[in-house]
């Protein structure tokens, strides 16, 4: 294949011709056919499918039509990326302080030095983790885009219209074009029919650009708007006007990076940057449309401009929590480093008057270090971790069950999905039509082998000739052995041409020999379709195929049996209307009406007439009736649907009798249930004013109880999902959308909706660029799938905040009690190192890896303003750390005496001083396991207790803001910094757990029992002394309690008295305790806050409550901290005021 006599450069430069002399230069190539003849290609059959060595020489001269994406950053560079973090610098410099101090200041030169090593050494895992996690995510983000960005091209080769992937298209494929593509190659058209694209993605011209032999350039990445063609690839991968623009985009991206390097270099290589083409001529960039998709002409009125995208509800309570935790984190940081700082300034300098000494110093940072360390544990670090999975696993799955996302804020916005408007073609039915009737001038047919013997040959050649050429779509042999014939475009077409071959006929041959002179492509505003075929010199013959009421409505003739034409009267057409039309419909069929027109083209060229000049007149020559079976599984769907508290409407250009009668079928409507089924006309009249506008109050009048919108346009599309997002009736804000489309004109429609779903079968380029999940298998069950994974996504999340933020909540506490009480956190770092391991991996891979269960279908969809953390998430949250605090609590000041059987003797643990722990024995494990199983059956606990409304403390818990309906405020800054903290929590961590396990060496050897008077037993009973044989040799004064009848019942009534008197020292404790503080609060709030007493506020009703919710959230909440605060000082109180000096004080 060395025979080409045109080279890249050649046809470069001829696509790159001069607005206006691009059909010249082609012209002195010889044409299309000089170009396909330099190329080696036939026009008519094109390349070779099975030479797979000639397919490759042509990959191998004219390069490959794709383009690989920028070089993505290695593990070092990611890692260093992670290391210009400005904490991640503060911990190194903090690092290299520490060993400078050590070895200029600490007493313990020898050992000082590790903590700073530690730091450095923390800083060089936490950037290598963060530099392979980057990693990993950028390849399965690029695996994804590969998936996404392939698409199959229709080609011919062989003769014969078959698929190749986009990436496998090369210079001299004869590629089809029709309505809604996107051009993948630069190429020259011919055999266009009405041909008009945008090419404001290339040009910056939003003008639709005709396209034919005087303006003959197809750009790759323009969209075709109007028509069909064919074009000859000349132009490929880094070669085509697509491929040249990104390839400079690269190259300008690396000089960029180059730029942070070697600034003067890149300046120098700025000024002599080659074109990927080097030498050939070179081409002024083209210009880049701010908007590409504002088009008057194709009413594609939506931004594409995805940098500005809003952030999903998801992602703006997440921020809002974030910042939120970080406050609040700051806030407990400050007070620990104040309190710590101001007990050793007092205890050192004022009572034990102190001299100030460099040693100090290091006592002051110990106590900043802690504070960051109480900071860096309250931040939720574990959360993007968990989004990240909880997304990645989702949209994995998502896949398999047919749904391609390109936005990963889709996949959690169906978890809150109120309403779908479903297509019906394709999605709701199988879109594997069939000829069902046969409507020939009174008479009906309802198999082609009779209709066919009935008619005369002249309405036979009519009616299938009108079928063949007034078409675009082909079936194509079964791929499998025995299997159905592949149809390809649209399916109303194919069925049509399978009917024709089924009455003997081969469109392919029909269409060859058919000249055509002009072609007016489908509309969905004119709902028909127009074909000019020359039938001699002077003669031409117009069909005209559509929506039957519309095209019979320009039909003043029709076809007899015989060939004979006769008047059709407006009476008539009325009463086929109701007779054939009505009949057809209410059996849920499609109806459409094929007709002709026989003109003189003599001394016209007809291919300037306008669309009424040439859709008039006409002779109607069949109405047939199309059945599109309703898929076995979408009634089933549907009700699944409705039982989730979603509503589904459907938007379809059917008859509004068929319409009515598929969706009684698929189970949308009821009989009795008062569904409104309206047709896009009355509804445009109802809802919109004279400018175009939406009347909302009266769109709301009409939308509850709208179900099917039939005979509607792509504009009623888009006006119904406008309207559903801006109604206000709905009490938690306006509805979630989602919203299914495959043509072009849905391209609105699928942008305007919170989720677009475009059909991966039937649906355009333009629709799929424009939507948000592609269904694979266009079926409307898939659109279920993404439901059940959106709400999976959202509970996900949602359990896994619960579990962690009890976790922080606690931890924090801990180290805050730990710091203020005992000078360090009772966890070691070690101890707290794990603890994040579980609960930041394994509780990311257990909560967020969860499949989903029909049980997300049987509740109501998630409203948009409710918060992330519930109201019973929060009551979890408070009560579980509660309990946690109170076990740990009671472990930390009174461990020693709960555990004071440990032999240090019996067992030999060899990791024991790194993690700071001590073995147990079997009881003691009983014991913690116990203490641990305790959050079980507290958690039923607080599942039986109510909660109607969140406290006003609890700000985070109340429903946000509708996020698209306020006013947008940054929170760049704050996440930023929050983030940092969080890395730093990560990197103290680590730092920490070097550092301990040194010295947790010396600390557990030195260890002694806190209380070395306990005995074995807490109670003593004694024998009654006056029985001689049992009497003790102790004194009686050494007894807790005598029995005088030595009776073991009586053991059992001291227990239940001891019992007794332990619950009602409680029970009055708890009343006096609760009464006094609520009376004290509420006096001290009405001197302090409003300056009015009681007595003046508003009588109180007669039906009020004594026990307000007020004071029940009041008794609730002190009498939890008062047993808090009695339960610590019983069980520890030695502990805590054990430094006493009876002599410090005289009282």
């Amino acid at each position: 294949m060395s025979g080409f006599r045109l080279m890249p450069g050649d046809l470069i430069r001829l696509v790159e011709s001069p607005h206006g002399k691009g059909g010249e230069n082609l012209a002195a190539m010889g044409g299309i056919e000089g170009v396909a003849a330099a190329l080696q290609v036939d026009l008519r059959q094109g390349l070779d499918n099975d030479d797979e060595q000639g397919l490759k020489a042509r990959e191998d001269t004219f390069g490959s039509n794709y383009i690989a994406p920028p070089r993505s950053k290695s593990i070092l560079e990611l890692m260093w990326d992670a290391f210009q973090d400005i904490t991640i610098i503060v911990l190194t410099v903090a690092g290299v302080v520490e060993i400078i101090l050590s070895q200029t200041v600490s007493e313990h030169k020898d050992t000082a030095w590790i903590e700073g090593a530690c730091i450095i050494l923390a800083v060089l895992i936490v950037t290598t983790v963060a530099g392979v996690n980057d990693y990993q995510k950028e390849q399965q983000f690029r695996a994804l885009n590969a998936i996404k960005e392939d698409e199959k091209i229709k080609v011919i080769r062989n003769g014969q219209p078959c698929e190749v992937s986009k990436w496998n298209i090369v210079v001299g494929d004869i590629v089809r074009v029709d309505l809604g593509d996107i051009i993948c190659a630069d190429g020259i058209v011919f055999d266009e029919q009405d041909l008009k694209l945008d090419e404001s993605a290339m040009t910056g011209e939003s003008d639709l650009l005709t396209k034919n032999r005087e303006n003959p350039f197809l750009l790759s990445g323009t969209k075709v708007m109007e028509g069909m063609g064919k074009i000859l690839v000349v132009c490929v991968g880094e070669h085509s006007q697509a491929g040249i623009i990104k390839t400079l985009i690269n190259g300008a991206k690396k000089a960029k990076t180059d730029d942070n390097i070697d600034n003067n270099n890149t300046a120098q290589r700025g000024d002599n940057v080659q074109s990927p083409r080097t030498g050939y001529a070179e081409m002024e960039t083209p210009k880049l449309s701010k908007d590409p998709d504002n088009n008057n002409n194709n009413n594609n009125d939506y931004d594409d401009d995805d940098d500005d995208e809003p952030a999903s509800p998801l992602e703006a309570k997440l921020n809002k929590l974030t910042v939120l935790i970080g406050k609040l984190g700051t806030l407990v940081a400050l007070i620990v480093f104040a309190a710590m700082s101001i007990r050793f300034s007092i205890e050192t300098f004022a009572v034990d008057k102190e001299e100030w000494s460099k040693k100090y110093f290091e006592r002051y940072l110990k106590f900043f270090t802690t504070a960051i360390t109480v900071l860096v544990v309250a931040i939720p670090e574990g959360l993007p971790l968990a989004v990240t999975i909880a997304l990645a696993y989702s949209v994995k799955k998502m896949l398999a069950d047919n749904n391609l996302v390109r936005h990963l804020d889709a996949c959690e916005t169906m978890g809150s999905a109120t309403t779908v408007c479903s297509d019906k073609t394709g999605t709701l039915t199988t879109n594997r039509m069939t000829v069902m009737q046969l409507w020939i001038d009174g008479h009906e047919f309802q198999s082609s082998s009779i209709a066919v013997a009935s008619m005369a040959p002249a309405t036979k050649d009519v009616f299938c000739s009108g079928v063949c050429i007034n078409s675009t779509a082909e079936i194509l042999p079964p791929k499998v052995l025995g299997g159905q014939p592949e149809h390809t475009g649209n399916k109303t077409e194919c069925a049509l041409l399978q009917f024709v071959r089924d009455c003997g006929v081969e469109y392919p041959q029909v269409r060859a020999n058919a000249e055509i002179a002009h072609m007016l492509t489908f509309s969905s505003a004119k709902k028909r379709m127009s074909v000019v075929v020359k039938l001699s010199e002077t003669a031409c013959r117009i069909y005209t195929k559509g929506a039957t009421e519309v095209v019979l409505g320009l039909c003043d003739k029709v076809q007899q049996m015989d060939g004979t034409t006769r008047v059709l009267q407006d009476a008539e057409k009325r009463a086929i209307g109701v007779q054939v039309i009505e009949k057809y419909a209410s059996q849920g069929y499609r109806t459409l009406c094929l007709s002709y027109r026989d003109v003189d083209c003599s001394s016209a060229d007809i291919a300037k007439w306008s669309d009424e000049e040439i859709e008039k007149n006409l002779t109607c020559v069949a109405i047939v009736g199309i059945e599109d079976p309703v898929r076995p599984e979408v009634p089933d769907s549907i009700a699944h649907c409705k039982r989730a508290g979603i509503v589904v409407r459907m938007v379809t250009g059917d008859n509004i009798n068929t319409a009515r009668s598929i969706a009684g079928k698929c189970g949308i409507i009821q009989p009795n249930d008062g569904s409104l089924v309206m047709e896009g006309l009355e509804f445009r009249s109802r809802v919109l004013d004279s400018q175009g506008n939406i009347i909302q109050s009266e769109f709301d009048k009409i939308w509850p109880m709208l179900r099917v919108l039939a005979r509607s346009s792509p504009k009623d599309k888009y006006t119904l999902v406008t309207g559903l997002m801006q109604t206000t009736l709905v009490p938690h804000g306006p509805q979630v959308v989602a919203v299914t489309g495959d043509g072009t004109n849905d391209a609105p429609a699928l942008k305007k909706a919170n989720v677009g779903f475009a059909m991966g079968i039937s649906g355009t380029a333009v629709a799929k660029d424009a939507s948000d999940i592609i269904l694979m298998d266009d079926n409307f069950t898939s659109i279920v799938s993404a439901i059940k994974w959106g709400r999976n996504v959202y509970d996900s999340i949602a359990k896994f905040l619960q579990f962690q933020l009890t976790v922080n909540v606690v931890a924090v506490l801990m180290a805050v009690l730990g710091a203020i009480f005992i000078e360090q956190s009772p966890l070691t770092a070690v101890q707290m190192l794990w603890v994040n391991l579980i609960m930041d991996s394994f509780a990311s891979l257990a909560l967020a890896t969860e499949a989903p269960t029909p049980a997300l279908l049987e509740r109501k969809p998630y409203p948009k303003t409710q918060p992330l953390v519930s109201k019973k998430m929060t009551k979890h949250i408070v009560g579980q750390s509660l309990l946690q605090l109170l076990v740990l609590l009671i472990l930390v000041f009174a461990g020693d005496e709960i555990f004071s059987g440990v032999e240090s003797g019996r067992f030999r643990d060899w990791t024991g001083d790194f993690f700071g722990c001590t073995p147990l024995d079997a009881t003691q494990w009983v014991v913690s396991l116990v203490l641990g199983a305790l959050s079980l059956p507290f958690g039923l606990l607080l599942r039986c207790i109510l909660v109607k409304k969140a406290p006003s403390w609890m700000a985070f818990c109340r429903e946000v803001d509708d996020v698209e309906h306020r006013p947008t405020r940054s929170l760049r800054g704050q996440e930023l910094w929050v983030r940092g903290f969080a890395r730093l929590r990560t990197q103290l961590r680590v730092v920490k757990a070097f550092k301990r396990g040194l010295e947790n060496r010396a600390l557990i050897k030195d260890a002694t029992p806190s209380k070395s008077h306990l005995v074995l037993g807490d109670l003593s009973p004694a024998i009654n002394l006056e029985s001689g044989n049992h009497t003790p040799k102790r004194r009686v004064e050494e007894f807790d309690v005598i029995l005088l009848d030595d009776s073991w019942a009586a053991i059992v009534s001291a227990i239940k008295w001891g019992r007794n008197v332990v619950d009602s020292i409680a029970r009055f404790l708890q009343f006096t305790l609760t009464v006094s503080m609520a009376v004290a609060t509420t006096a001290l709030l009405c001197a302090i806050i409003i300056a009015v007493a009681p007595r003046q506020w508003k009588p109180y009703p007669k039906t009020q409550p004594l026990v307000s919710k007020k004071m029940t959230k009041h008794i609730v909440g002190q009498s939890l901290l008062q047993l808090l605060v009695l339960l610590i000082l019983v069980f520890a109180g030695d502990e805590i005021f054990s430094g006493v000096e009876s002599g410090r004080f005289r009282d």
